[in-house]
C-alpha cells in the first residue's frame, strides 16, 4: 500500500541527491542549471505567469519571450501558442536560483541566447526548447549581465554592471558560442563636462572628464559584423558616485575647507559606437546636447545649490530601447524620462562642446524632451510613428496571428 509519508521522504532523499549533485558540479567549474517545463505550471495568470522583460523573433513563426523569476517561453506559430518554464542554476554560493532576464537574441533557427541578473547567460540550441547554463565574466561576482548580441551562432558580445576594480563596465565577447570570453577596452576621455560654481571669483568651475566610471550598459547592437552601438545610463542604478567640490561661505565667497556635492553636474549617459573591434565615446554630456548646465536665473549666487551647474534630464537619461537607422545614424529612448534622440556618428558629424569651446566628433538631435532646463522651450515629438485620435488596446485575435487596434472611447 503506498504511503504519503514514505512517498514525501522519497521525494525529499530524492531533491537532497539532486541539490548534492549540482553543488559538486558547480565546485568542480561548471554550473548546473535546470530548465523545467513539466513539474510546475502558472495557474494565474495566464499565459506565462511571469513579467516578459523582452522577446526576439527569428522568423514570422518562432520567437522567445523571457521575464523575471527564470520565465521563458518559446512559440513556433506566430504566438498563437506559447510553452514555457522556468530556468534555475547553481549561484557561485551554490544556492539554485532563478534568474531575471533582461534580454533575449534569437541567432539563428536553432540557436538563442538569454541574459540576466547574477551573471548568467542561458543558451538553447534547439530553438528554444531546451536550455543551458553558460558561465560567463560576470558570474562569480553574480553581476547582472542586462543585455547580448550575437552576429553568428558563435561570435557575440554582452554587457551590464561593471566587474573590475576601475568601476567601469566593460564589453565581453566571445569567438566561441560563449566557451570562452575577453573583453573590449572602454573608451575613456573623448570628452569634457563643466562642474562647479557659476560665479566664484574664488574657485573657478572645472572640467571633468567623461568615463564609463560608475555606469551600467543596458543595450548592445549590431547593424552589421563590425558596426554596432552600447547604450547604457548616467550612473549605476545604485547611484554611482558622488563627485566632490570644494565647499564655500555663500557670504564671503570664500572656501570653508569642507567639500560639497557636484549635484550630478557630470553626468553623461553612456553611448559607445564599435567598429571593427575598437570602441569610440559619444556619450550625451550636457554640453554636447546644447545645454549650459546653469538651471537658474541671474543674478548666480556664489554658492549654494543655485550657484552650482546641473545636470539635465536628456543627460541623466538611462537608454535601454535602441534602433539603428544606418551604420552611422542611431535613434535612442530612454526609459526613465521622454527623452529622444538622433546620434549622428558618420565621418563629417561632429559637435562644438560648449563646456571647452573644442570640436568632437558625432552630431545630437533631441526630438523629445518635456522637462527641459530653465530658460528653454519643451521639445515635443514630430511625426511622431503612431497617432492615435482615441485610446486604444490591442487584442491578439485567437483565430490570426496579427494585433488589431480596437478604439476604446474611454
Amino acid at each position: 500500500m503506498y504511503s504519503y509519508s514514505n512517498g514525501k521522504r522519497g521525494v525529499s532523499l530524492l531533491l537532497t541527491l539532486f541539490i548534492l549533485l549540482l553543488q559538486v558540479q558547480a565546485q568542480i567549474g561548471s554550473v548546473a542549471s535546470v530548465y523545467n517545463k513539466d513539474l510546475w505550471r502558472f495557474r494565474n495568470p495566464i499565459q506565462f505567469g511571469f513579467t516578459v522583460t523582452d522577446l526576439d523573433f527569428f522568423d514570422n513563426n518562432r520567437g522567445i519571450a523571457v521575464g523575471s523569476n527564470g520565465g521563458i517561453a518559446f512559440t513556433t506559430d506566430g504566438g498563437a501558442n506559447w510553452a514555457y518554464g522556468n530556468f534555475s542554476f547553481m549561484s557561485p554560493a551554490g544556492v539554485l536560483t532563478s534568474t531575471s532576464f533582461q534580454d533575449v537574441h534569437f541567432v539563428s533557427a536553432n540557436i538563442a541566447y538569454a541574459t540576466g541578473s547574477g551573471g548568467c547567460i542561458a543558451k538553447s540550441t534547439d530553438g528554444g526548447v531546451n536550455w543551458v547554463f553558460v558561465r560567463s565574466p560576470l558570474y562569480n561576482n553574480s553581476k547582472n549581465i542586462n543585455t547580448v548580441w550575437f552576429v553568428n551562432e558563435n561570435k557575440g558580445y554582452m554587457g551590464g554592471e561593471w566587474n573590475t576594480l576601475d568601476s567601469i563596465p566593460k564589453v565581453y565577447f566571445t569567438n566561441n558560442g560563449g566557451s570562452t570570453w575577453d573583453s573590449l577596452t572602454s573608451p575613456s576621455g573623448g570628452t569634457v563636462t563643466r562642474i562647479g560654481y557659476i560665479n566664484n571669483p574664488n574657485i573657478a568651475p572645472q572640467l571633468y572628464t567623461v568615463t564609463g566610471k560608475g555606469k551600467e550598459i543596458q543595450r548592445i547592437m549590431f547593424f552589421d559584423d563590425n558596426t554596432g552601438y552600447i547604450t547604457g545610463n548616467s550612473q549605476h542604478s545604485s547611484g554611482g558616485p558622488t563627485i566632490q567640490i570644494p565647499a564655500v561661505n555663500t557670504a564671503t565667497c570664500l572656501p570653508t575647507g569642507g567639500q560639497t556635492s557636484a549635484l550630478g553636474s557630470q553626468h553623461a549617459s553612456l553611448v559607445w559606437k564599435f567598429s571593427n573591434g575598437v570602441l569610440t565615446d559619444y556619450s550625451t554630456t550636457k554640453e554636447r546636447l546644447g545645454y549650459s548646465g546653469i538651471t537658474s536665473n541671474p543674478p548666480f549666487p556664489c554658492g549654494g545649490s543655485a550657484g552650482l551647474y546641473r545636470t539635465v534630464t536628456a543627460a541623466n537619461s538611462s537608454f535601454r530601447a535602441m534602433h539603428i537607422l544606418d551604420a552611422n545614424t542611431i535613434l535612442l529612448i530612454a526609459n526613465t524620462n521622454n527623452t529622444a534622440m538622433r546620434i549622428y556618428t558618420g565621418p563629417a558629424d561632429s559637435t562644438v562642446n560648449m563646456a571647452n569651446g573644442l570640436k568632437e566628433r558625432g552630431r545630437y538631435e533631441i526630438v523629445n524632451l518635456t522637462n527641459p532646463p530653465t530658460g528653454f522651450p519643451t521639445i515635443p515629438a514630430s511625426n511622431p510613428i503612431f497617432a492615435f485620435p482615441t485610446r486604444q488596446i490591442l487584442y491578439v485575435l485567437p483565430m490570426a496571428n496579427y494585433l488589431y487596434p480596437l478604439t476604446l472611447r474611454l
